[in-house]
């Protein structure tokens, strides 16, 4: 403040004609004018402002173009002579882009505040078209950086064809029409952002994080054993406790006096086991390559996590008019949503099983549960016909029948002869599975129309859910808790009771009832989880999908 009020009383004492243009200056305005219509008008017709970092701008050249033709080309973020309150606000939004999940670099904001224009007026040409190409930076990161909280930097369906859903309307005029005004961007911003307590959560959990990656008593662990067992010592220990402590997995007041012992002792072996829990892995307390390897990573890295996953919250819609099941492949887990609120304890939960990592990776889509089949028939897919079945069936006599398989075409079951197997997926001649105990399906599917037949069921192999990592299906989504979803999917159906429901599965014969209202069903990817208690779990990138989205981003805008 004083710094400011010095300013004010060295700015009053110049000559006002310094800042005022009149008489014969009129002309000198004018001819400002001009200049500045014309540098921004160029510069738009070229979608290319040269000295940001990103400077091809077609990804908003539309909306930045409607903006100032509403304000009869005028600056957005000047006056005559100074920035606005609200440029000045703006510029320090955008130096804290990060408290989002973005990268202030992508908005210019340091380039943008060393060139913030003078504050005396001249009429000199070359100045006034600098002035107009710093209007038009700021247009231009204000415009990416709303879009970029709003909706996320990229079109999901770039990377993932099966993610069809209507994204949010955005006006990216009227938005920057509205940040020119406002001196609380920050306000304005929020109220854009996702619904959705997972990305607050997340979002709340940036600032520790980034805390810990300034911090330089944090630094990288010594090597490690092979194997780091309660009770062995290791010279990396009192770091290792303040990590833990940092990350909340070791109570604070732990650190003392066993800040300095270099025994790895039990109240450390329990603050590993929190840790494991929250890196999806066997809680063993054992260090070992793995545990290791993340434990020796930079906090960088869980941070870029966290912005990952921020960015594909980004991309779902807002609002949904039926609640929406949303299961995080990355994390195996889904999130039946009851009602208006997400919070956890308010979701039905549960752990899934999804597609291998290696050959049979579940895909990211977006799709509608129709309905839901009650003792289903499994209708094998033509890649384990061809790999799996055929190749059995063939060596060895009475499996196929064992496995309760029927051959079946056009509708007409086969016997199950050799010829017959031989032609498995040829002349239309297909495998299915009858219900029964074995069905892979067990006892009740979920239907999602879409080409690659995936869709969410029942298993009878139960014991992989209790696994920390769970990617063993051919791509299918198998459920914990099956009968808990029917309920929830049905809820608009009341004469389907759990004792109904019960009596169809009792059944040899498929049942099918279609949902009164579809359901959203979103194949979602987020390797970083934030909880209530401000814990943050981090998953593998199973399938790859953050290092391809990391990719996308550092190419920069226009993505």
């Amino acid at each position: 403040m004083t710094v400011f009020r010095h300013l004010c009383v060295r700015l009053t004492a110049l000559p006002l004609a310094l800042f005022l243009p009149h008489s014969a200056d009129a002309t000198a305005v004018q001819q400002t004018d001009s200049v500045f219509v014309q540098t921004v008008r160029s510069q738009l017709d070229a979608a290319r402002l040269p000295w940001t970092r990103w400077p091809v701008i077609t990804d908003v050249q539309t909306e930045v173009r409607r903006a100032y033709d509403a304000q009869a080309w005028k600056p957005l973020w000047m006056t005559d002579r100074l920035p606005t309150p609200a440029a000045l606000a703006m510029l320090s939004e955008l130096r804290h882009a990060d408290r989002n999940g973005l990268e202030r670099d992508d908005y210019d904001v340091d380039s943008l505040s060393a060139r913030v224009p003078r504050v005396r007026f001249a009429p000199d040409d070359s100045l006034q078209v600098r002035r107009a190409e710093w209007d038009l930076a700021l247009s231009v990161a204000a415009t990416r950086y709303v879009l970029a909280l709003q909706r996320g930097r990229v079109n999901p369906r770039k990377l993932f064809a099966l993610l069809r859903f209507d994204r949010d309307s955005t006006d990216g005029a009227n938005h920057l029409l509205a940040l020119r005004t406002t001196l609380r961007p920050n306000d304005y911003v929020n109220q854009l952002q996702p619904p959705f307590a997972a990305y607050r959560l997340l979002q709340a959990s940036l600032p520790r994080l980034q805390s810990m990656a300034r911090d330089t008593a944090l630094g990288m662990l010594p090597s490690l054993p092979r194997r780091l067992r309660p009770g062995m010592r290791w010279e990396g220990m009192p770091l290792l406790r303040r990590r833990l402590a940092a990350m909340g997995d070791l109570p604070s007041d732990s650190l003392v006096p066993r800040d300095t012992i270099l025994v790895y002792d039990r109240t450390a072996a329990e603050a590993v086991k929190a840790y494991q829990r929250r890196q999806g892995f066997t809680d063993d307390g054992v260090i070992g390559d793995s545990t290791g390897a993340r434990l020796r990573r930079p906090i960088t890295d869980e941070i870029r996590q966290v912005s990952l996953t921020l960015e594909r919250w980004r991309w779902l819609p807002k609002r949904f008019a039926t609640p929406p099941i949303i299961v995080n492949l990355a994390a195996f887990r889904l999130y039946g949503f009851q009602g208006t609120s997400d919070a956890e304890d308010s979701l039905l939960t549960m752990n899934v099983v999804v597609g291998s990592s290696i050959d049979h990776s579940t895909p990211l889509l977006a799709d509608t549960m129709t309905s839901v089949v009650f003792r289903p028939y499994w209708d094998v897919p033509r890649s384990i016909m061809l790999n799996e079945i055929r190749p059995k069936a063939l060596q060895q006599p009475g499996w196929f029948s064992k496995e309760n398989y029927e051959l079946v075409q056009d509708g007409t079951v086969l016997a199950p002869t050799r010829a017959n197997l031989a032609s498995i997926a040829s002349n239309g001649v297909r495998v299915r599975q009858r219900p029964g105990l074995s069905n892979a399906l067990g006892d009740m599917k979920f239907l999602l129309p879409n080409e690659e037949d995936i869709y969410l069921h029942d298993t009878p192999s139960r014991t992989l859910f209790s696994r920390a990592r769970r990617d063993f299906s051919h791509g299918c989504v198998r459920l914990a808790d099956p009968l808990a979803l029917a309920k929830l999917v049905l809820r608009d159906r009341p004469e389907w009771t759990e004792e109904r429901m019960l009596e169809a599965i009792a059944k040899d014969v498929p049942t099918t009832v279609r949902l009164k209202t579809p359901v959203p069903v979103y194949l979602f990817y987020g390797t970083a989880v934030a909880r209530s208690d401000g814990a943050v779990q981090f998953f593998a990138d199973l399938y790859g999908h953050d290092g391809t989205l990391d990719a996308t981003l550092r190419r920069g805008y226009p993505y």
